[in-house]
């Protein structure tokens, strides 16, 4: 869902992205947005504050899409999570904000697809994967650009992270460039990840039974040796989703 608050006409607002981005789950509906966040009238600039696992990467696109044309000055912060399309999102801003205790995953575009049948409907289905894969591909591409245009690193490093799912503390985040400040954390409502949503989702963000174990697992000291953001790749499990062209 979003919600807009602290907004005075002719002075500033905030807009809350919180939860799933994309009506089709009941969250973050692009047009209602377009229509609520272009009406504003907050010269001195909107601050859009994030708490979301991800969604739909079109509707993300879209939301994104709305911020980066805003012509108030805009702050993007991630008082939570920003994982996944969200993280895209967080990238819009003409200044992108962390909370010391918030996170930010970034990962490759997928989708599930169950096929069953004879001869003729597995090659249509062959082909359907092959126009799939183009797809999923290209929004790579364009994810990863948006990336681009903040992080300190080369393409190469941003898809290798994408690639193995990987989640960024606010200091990780803020020393790659994802980030332009980390700021105190806040108390924002809890923003759980489903478990099994993601593979390498930290375990304090698990919202499961098995949250508690996860995060003793999450807490246990690793190896120094062990790269900062690999540390953070714990407590996770495996799941394929159903849910088509999600991120």
């Amino acid at each position: 869902m979003y919600k807009i608050s602290n907004y005075k006409a002719g002075t500033s607002a905030e807009v809350l992205v919180y939860g799933e981005i994309g009506d089709e789950f009941g969250g973050v509906d692009a047009a209602a947005f377009y229509s609520e966040v272009a009406a504003l009238d907050a010269p001195a600039g909107i601050t859009f504050r994030i708490n979301s696992y991800g969604g739909d990467v079109f509707s993300g696109y879209a939301v994104a899409n709305i911020i980066r044309r805003l012509s108030q000055p805009t702050i993007t912060a991630i008082d939570g999570v920003a994982a996944s399309i969200a993280s895209v999102i967080a990238m819009a801003g003409d200044r992108v904000e962390i909370a010391d205790n918030a996170m930010l995953m970034i990962h490759n575009a997928w989708s599930s697809v169950a096929v069953a049948g004879d001869a003729r409907a597995m090659s249509e289905a062959s082909e359907s994967l092959e126009r799939m894969t183009t797809t999923l591909k290209a929004i790579d591409d364009g994810i990863v650009e948006a990336y681009l245009a903040r992080v300190h690193v080369n393409e190469d490093q941003v898809r290798q992270w994408m690639d193995a799912e990987t989640w960024f503390t606010a200091r990780e985040a803020e020393r790659y460039g994802f980030v332009d400040a980390i700021t105190e954390g806040l108390a924002v409502a809890a923003c759980y990840v489903p478990d099994g949503r993601y593979r390498n989702t930290p375990g304090h963000l698990l919202g499961s039974s098995r949250l508690e174990t996860a995060l003793a697992e999450y807490l246990a000291p690793e190896p120094q040796s062990a790269p900062d953001h690999a540390r953070r790749n714990r407590a996770a499990a495996w799941l394929n989703l159903t849910r088509p062209a999600t991120r």
